[in-house]
């Protein structure tokens, strides 16, 4: 014989009671929300927020470098070349001028060094890998300007005018690629100024070889003149001719002056 559970029996006047019970409890938590609307809000933001960074946000590292740029005239001095002659050490070196700071600057957020970083390190396949945060992820098919775009998210750059400072602040997803990234932009950097001061010293010694044509046109233009005087006037040297004619000047002069001095006494 198998005994059954005993069958619990609640009176109508214990249910309603019940109901009572919820329906005030109801009314409560209804009037919390009602009452106090902002602390409701500013708790669900807390909750969201929490799980954001301690359960779906990816770790980011963070990588930086700083360095001057020489001037170009002290770099081509000397003869140095890549990061060693032409980037400099905080507080070493001569600092470059602020349009130069700003240039290199520009050109560290630019999408040519990004193509450069890309075919090098692969930072689309980096920042593309699958994650839970959607806020750092870029989608791999994502076009050229949003690639740009998570690229300058991820690279911040700042400039001292005034000392010629350039500070790169490189995030990334592991502490390696982050400070790869932040010396192989240190790299391209250099060649990026090497370029610009090679092709300073070409405009340089063009505009010197320029003036050299127009010195030498013009001391051949005198050798004509000075060739053309001399048939005519079958004079060799002119500045001779104008010696003796400047003594037969002064005689004549001196004649002059000894006749009215003679005039003036008779």
């Amino acid at each position: 014989m198998v005994n059954s559970p005993p069958n619990l029996l609640v009176s109508d006047g214990a249910r309603e009671a019940l109901n009572r019970r919820a329906k005030d409890l109801a009314d409560q938590l209804q009037g919390i929300g009602r009452s106090r609307p902002f602390v409701a809000f500013v708790a669900l933001a807390a909750i969201i927020f929490g799980l954001y960074y301690f359960v779906i946000a990816a770790p980011i590292y963070v990588s930086d470098t700083s360095f001057s740029l020489r001037g170009r005239e002290q770099s081509s001095a000397l003869g140095g070349g890549g990061a060693a002659g032409l980037l400099a050490a905080v507080g070493g070196g001569a600092s470059s001028s602020a349009a130069e700071t700003a240039e290199v600057s520009q050109y560290i957020l630019s999408y040519e060094m990004l193509a450069k970083l890309d075919q090098k390190l692969h930072l689309r396949e980096l920042y593309s890998r699958p994650r839970l945060d959607v806020f750092n992820w870029l989608k791999a098919g994502a076009p050229k300007e949003e690639f740009l775009h998570f690229y300058r998210r991820m690279v911040k750059v700042s400039g001292e005018q005034g000392s010629g400072i350039i500070r790169v602040e490189v995030h990334s997803f592991d502490p390696a690629s982050a400070r790869a990234v932040a010396d192989q932009i240190l790299e391209d950097s250099a060649e990026y100024v090497d370029g610009l001061s090679s092709t300073v010293r070409k405009d340089t010694v063009k505009a010197s070889l320029a003036d050299l044509q127009q010195s030498e046109q013009a001391v051949r233009q005198t050798r004509l003149a000075m060739a053309q005087y001399r048939n005519n006037t079958g004079l060799l040297d002119p500045t001779i001719s104008a010696a003796a004619s400047a003594g037969t000047i002064q005689s004549l002069t001196s004649e002059i002056l000894s006749t009215r001095a003679q005039i003036a006494s008779l």
